[in-house]
């Protein structure tokens, strides 16, 4: 999904303070939250497509 971008972008923006250690934790914690989230999109707009079929 094009969502994919936008975690992208997310943990480089998160990431761009590098010199801190816990924005560097956060970022790293940003991408597989997201794709938790792209998951459960995904599963929202497929779900009724797929229980009609």
């Amino acid at each position: 999904m094009g969502w994919e971008g936008v975690g992208l972008a997310s943990y480089l923006l998160i990431h761009l303070w590098f010199t801190r250690l816990q924005a560097d934790k956060v970022a790293t914690k940003a991408m597989p939250v997201n794709q938790v989230g792209d998951f459960g999109l995904a599963l929202e707009i497929l779900g009724p497509k797929i229980s009609r079929d």
